[in-house]
């Protein structure tokens, strides 16, 4: 007796072309990685996936550990993309933490759920009950855990945490030869990778779990 193949459901990442490599976007209630150096144009794809969705209605999330949410609705409007119905948690550094006035600890040794800044997360979470999260980045995390293990027990229960609230997660990474991200590869459903040049920039897919894609750069 044949099984019946169930279909798919897929979200679009906002870019058609994107689109058709992963033959019809990304699947739905799973987590993503985008690799890339700095300026690759991982924050360009993961803000064209956050725009798609509220354009089309949805409660999007863009949580920031890195530039301020002012800087990323300019630059967005500066490639022509619409950030007023984006809902951001602006968790970057401000000047007071130079001054030394305000700490930065993401994460401490408790238990995730009970760290200051990452109920800050879990509250908005819980309040916009977002369909899309767009996390930027998981670097940033990784400079605030005290060593890889709690980096990587840390990362997979916020994770899976967010795809509990039924969303699904875009995050970025550098990857890096000073700070490879094989760990974020491996808990993450799917990998996309961005390589940029002086003259070209170019996208493969790595690992995209579940459904086929189209291979190569």
């Amino acid at each position: 007796m044949s099984q019946q193949r169930t279909e798919l459901k897929r979200v679009s990442s906002g870019i058609a072309e994107l689109d058709n490599i992963l033959h019809g976007g990304y699947v739905d209630q799973r987590g993503y990685l985008l690799r890339g150096g700095p300026g690759a144009g991982k924050t360009t794809l993961g803000m064209h996936f956050l725009c798609d969705g509220a354009q089309k209605g949805e409660d999007v999330l863009f949580i920031t550990l890195g530039e301020s949410s002012k800087d990323l609705r300019a630059n967005a409007s500066s490639v022509g993309l619409d950030a007023e119905k984006i809902n951001f948690l602006d968790l970057s550094p401000s000047s007071n933490f130079f001054s030394g006035e305000k700490s930065y600890d993401l994460f401490t040794e408790a238990e995730i759920d009970r760290d200051p800044i990452t109920k800050k997360i879990t509250k908005e979470v819980e309040r916009i009950k977002p369909k899309r999260i767009f996390l930027d980045s998981t670097s940033h995390l990784r400079y605030l855990s005290i060593n890889a293990h709690q980096f990587r027990k840390q990362l997979i229960s916020f994770i899976r945490f967010l795809l509990e609230q039924g969303s699904i997660v875009v995050y970025t990474s550098e990857g890096s030869e000073s700070m490879p991200d094989d760990d974020v590869m491996y808990l993450s459903d799917g990998v996309i990778n961005i390589t940029s040049t002086a003259t070209d920039r170019s996208i493969y897919v790595s690992k995209f779990r579940g459904s086929s894609f189209a291979k190569g750069e």
